[in-house]
């Protein structure tokens, strides 16, 4: 299997708007488990444009399967729905890709 990268850009109406900012707990479980123990995250960048409103996050993965059992954890499910909650909350805009 090859590699995937997966894109979670964020567009913010105002540098006023907070970016949801996740747990330590939360790092450090990714760090952990995904990053040291399977090496599946091969690579994170962020990006934030001139304006500051718009930030991209760019994960590299080792499989999509790697990505998927991501995605199906709990810890990183509650934390995408928090992020998906205060997004919603305070109108920033999300795609993924």
């Amino acid at each position: 299997m090859s590699e995937i990268t997966f894109t979670r850009t964020s567009i913010r109406p105002s540098v006023n708007t907070a970016w949801f900012q996740t747990p330590q707990s939360v790092l450090d479980h990714i760090n952990s488990t995904y990053r040291m123990r399977d090496g599946d995250l091969l690579k994170t960048e962020v990006m934030l444009s001139d304006d500051k409103l718009t930030m991209s996050l760019i994960n590299t993965w080792r499989t999509a399967d790697a990505h998927a059992a991501c995605l199906a954890d709990p810890v990183i499910a509650a934390n995408i729905a928090a992020m998906d909650a205060y997004n919603s909350q305070h109108n920033i805009q999300v795609i993924l890709g």
